[in-house]
């Protein structure tokens, strides 16, 4: 029977394409197209290849069913009619998946590519910010992802050798009232931008410390884009700038543009020497909305204003008797008396900025939303309705003002989330949602807590980057750590308020007060301790041997598991460095 030798294990972010790739790669098939020749499972369709249902899934099926149900769960659901795909409950937009291969050299040195890469309109890697090779840079030859070698061109141009220029996710900041082009651009960036940062969430493993933030450079791109556009017209009232973005955005991008102008824009009668209005386009589409807003405008109207006969864009060399800035101007105000304006809230925040505030992932933001944290959603105008990513600020900044996130300890420890974890428990912090995710605890609790380290000197070093590798000494010294401020925290507890002792410390005893048959925090099960060491048990054994510890003799707190006191721990890491060591001489 046919078989593969090598079964692809998902790196994180890793499309489809890639994995099927790698595949062909390392079973010596090249391509494959040429794998599907060799098992005579020629597909209707390439993109088929792709969904859950593939028949090389089907293959990978027949002989590991494990490793095949692991591989179906990051492939895509291909829907047909019409041809779309969805990952992880998310839908992909037309034009997904294209037959043309593109890659980023810095991907290929790991051998694979993120499933970002599969998005169409997007140029750049967002992992390593590099804008993508489309086409082979000695032979300009461009490949079909079925038919292309992983590492090299047919020609032999090795693709990691591709030059790495790096690109940007945004344009450069345009005038808005040149082109509806402009606008329309950012609306789709954002809306890949979100679309991204979705993908993110799903495929990131739990302890990835970066979060896409490519929502963030577009909205800062906004930002700048109405800065600019203020400072090029001065002349322009609050309509007429609030327009393009209007008539051409998306709900989201023109609330983002209005909040923007709401805090940079001051009201000016008219513009230096005509020149803003010269050089700006002014298409009657924006002018009637500066002047009429969502009214209808009929032709009387129009006649009353002059505005009958309105050029878009006049000679450079023409002026007017009145600036058309000042045309516009007086229109709307002499309208505005009829129109009364809908009032909308622009004091919020997108959901990508609140990570930002909270210092967490976009799925720990939906998880406080879904429990209720952040409920209250911005009042916004009749165009623009339906803003489900905007939120209120005032809950967020409330919640980063009196709660810490475990997310953020973490990033401020510089430690794994399970590492972390076990710090908050050791200090005997309580999460004041036991039974929920994401964890949460006070933060003036912490706070004390972080003082009291200062106090001892046991602050951790958050730029330290911690290694996976077993028995790594910077792995070893973040237990030390834990352990070691498990042990002065029994000395001298910190200040705590009787409120917090109350309700989310937990109590803290000396060692010589605990009973050997009572589970206490301040007793590790050796199993866990083993763990966390990334110490075989026959080593944690002969460590516990030279400690004269028997592990029949050891309290324990049930049947299930023994319990061990935090200074025979100690010496076990210091057998363990000193094993370490010795192994490195």
């Amino acid at each position: 029977m046919k078989e593969l030798c090598y079964l692809p294990k998902p790196a994180e972010f890793e499309s489809p394409k890639s994995l099927l790739m790698r595949m062909a790669h390392y079973n010596g098939f090249g391509t494959i197209s040429n794998m599907c020749m060799y098992f005579a499972c020629q597909p209707h369709r390439w993109t088929d290849l792709l969904g859950q249902k593939s028949l090389l899934l089907d293959i990978v099926d027949q002989q590991a069913p494990l490793i095949a149900a692991e591989l179906r769960s990051v492939f895509y659901s291909v829907l047909s009619h019409p041809l779309t795909f969805k990952a992880d409950n998310v839908y992909l937009p037309r034009g997904c998946c294209a037959n043309r291969l593109s890659y980023c050299p810095e991907c290929i040195d790991a051998a694979h590519s993120p499933i970002f890469h599969d998005l169409p309109d997007l140029k750049i890697c967002l992992l390593h910010g590099l804008e993508l090779i489309t086409e082979c840079p000695k032979c300009h030859a461009q490949e079909r992802w079925h038919n292309a070698l992983l590492f090299k061109c047919r020609c032999g141009f090795l693709r990691n050798a591709a030059r790495r220029v790096v690109g940007d996710f945004m344009p450069a900041v345009a005038d808005p009232f040149q082109s509806h082009c402009v606008v329309e651009e950012i609306s789709m960036k954002y809306n890949t931008s979100k679309l991204c940062a979705t993908l993110w969430e799903a495929r990131r493993k739990a302890d990835t410390p970066r979060c896409c933030n490519a929502p963030l450079r577009v909205i800062e791109h906004i930002e700048m884009t109405v800065a600019s556009q203020l400072a090029r017209y001065p002349g322009f009232i609050r309509p007429l700038h609030m327009a393009p973005w209007i008539n051409g955005g998306s709900a989201a991008v023109a609330w983002l543009a209005n909040r923007a102008l709401h805090r940079l824009y001051t009201d000016k009668q008219s513009c230096p020497g005509n020149d803003c209005c010269r050089l700006a386009t002014i298409d009657r589409r924006n002018m009637q909305r500066a002047v009429f807003g969502d009214e209808r405008v009929d032709v009387e109207t129009m006649l009353d204003f002059s505005l009958d006969q309105w050029v878009e864009q006049p000679s450079p060399h023409h002026y007017t008797v009145l600036p058309r800035c000042q045309i516009i101007r007086q229109a709307n105000a002499a309208y505005c008396p009829a129109y009364a304006p809908p009032a909308e809230n622009l004091a919020g925040l997108t959901k990508d900025e609140i990570t930002t505030l909270l210092k967490c992932s976009l799925s720990t933001v939906e998880r406080l939303q879904s429990q209720g944290w952040f409920i209250k959603r911005v009042a916004t105008a009749p165009f623009r309705s339906f803003l489900p990513d905007v939120i209120e600020q005032t809950a967020p900044k409330e919640f980063a003002q009196q709660y810490i996130l475990l997310d953020e300890l973490r990033a401020q420890f510089g430690l794994p989330t399970y590492l972390c974890d076990h710090l908050m428990r050791a200090a005997g912090l309580k999460s004041i949602n036991p039974f929920f995710e994401p964890k949460i605890y006070h933060r003036a609790t912490v706070l004390v807590m972080l003082s009291h380290l200062q106090s001892h000197h046991l602050f951790p070093k958050t730029e330290t980057r911690k290694s996976t590798e077993a028995m790594a000494s910077t792995a070893l010294r973040d237990i030390q750590y834990i352990l070691s401020l498990t042990a002065a925290l029994r000395k001298h507890p910190p200040a705590y308020t009787s409120y917090q002792a109350q309700n989310y410390i937990y109590p803290i005893t000396d060692s010589s007060d605990i009973d050997s048959d009572a589970l206490d925090p301040h007793f590790f099960d050796v199993n866990e301790v083993f763990n966390i060491l990334g110490m075989p048990l026959c080593d944690g054994l002969a460590a516990l041997g030279e400690v004269g510890m028997d592990l029949q003799k050891l309290p324990r707190a049930n049947s299930n598991y023994s319990l061990i006191d935090i200074e025979v721990i100690r010496d076990i890491i210091g057998i363990s460095l000193r094993i370490s060591d010795a192994a490195k001489m």
